[in-house]
């Protein structure tokens, strides 16, 4: 399997070369996590938005977290970078990629992923939790790649981080991201950290429930002006700002409701 369009490789990528991918990937992240804030102000100024905290995030630091939001745009990599401490692994699907988004996400505590690959998915989510229960923390988008729907606040979102969230007890904590694209502003929602422990749920229910409840906020919210691709911000628009986005393989990755 070669890596065609990012310069690092995912954790089964070093697995299936005989590297050890928890410290490799360990070994890097104090020095990222330093030089993260410079390359955040930069991603955040060449984006074209202002990042604006809506509340503040209050979680329980006594364990790790997985953050997830909701996914419409190149620019929310960087945004989520914003709300979460630097040495949070950002998980990323391999992908085509400017020169400048390679030497964010490389140059910033990422994990990569290789989304048509179903065993390097699977050896991702056991990795995820193994990562959990050394207490690292990560960010993901679950509705995988970008919403371009005309007719939805947020596409089905896969459930694995729920999974991963119960098995290594640790917290999610969900945020909202709302463009005002006159303003040129993104702002962010937190929503109230999520904990199981030993609590028996419906996975399917409950990964619909934190769906419809991250979806109130983005219909609610003073910024938003219509569902889905809004008004003022059609696909040809987000398209246009990114050309590097392959439709067609990208729109593969959507779940589709059965």
């Amino acid at each position: 399997m070669t890596n065609n369009y990012s310069f690092e490789k995912t954790p089964y990528m070093l697995y299936s070369e005989g590297i050890d991918p928890i410290k490799k990937m360990e070994s890097g992240i104090k020095l990222k996590s330093k030089i993260s804030n410079l390359m955040i102000s930069s991603a955040i100024k060449q984006g074209g938005y202002k990042v604006i905290k809506d509340n503040e995030l209050i979680i329980k630091s006594d364990r790790p977290s997985i953050y997830i939001a909701n996914h419409t745009r190149f620019q929310d990599g960087p945004v989520m970078r914003t709300q979460i401490p630097n040495e949070t692994y950002l998980l990323v699907g391999i992908q085509k990629l400017r020169m400048i988004d390679k030497l964010f996400f490389n140059t910033t505590v990422t994990m990569y992923v290789d989304r048509a690959s179903k065993e390097d998915r699977k050896y991702a989510k056991d990795f995820i939790i193994k990562m959990l229960d050394r207490g690292h923390s990560f960010a993901c988008f679950p509705e995988v790649t970008w919403n371009l729907t005309s007719d939805q606040l947020m596409m089905p979102m896969k459930w694995g981080y729920i999974t991963e969230a119960k098995e290594a007890d640790a917290q999610i904590v969900p945020m909202v991201f709302v463009y005002d694209i006159d303003k040129k502003e993104c702002h962010v929602t937190h929503l109230k950290p999520i904990i199981y422990s030993n609590q028996k749920i419906d996975l399917n229910e409950e990964n619909e429930r934190i769906r419809n409840e991250m979806g109130q906020v983005i219909l609610n919210h003073p910024s938003f002006v219509g569902l889905g691709i809004n008004k003022q911000n059609t696909i040809p628009d987000i398209l246009n700002e990114y050309p590097y986005y392959e439709y067609d393989k990208e729109q593969s990755y959507v779940l589709k409701k059965k």
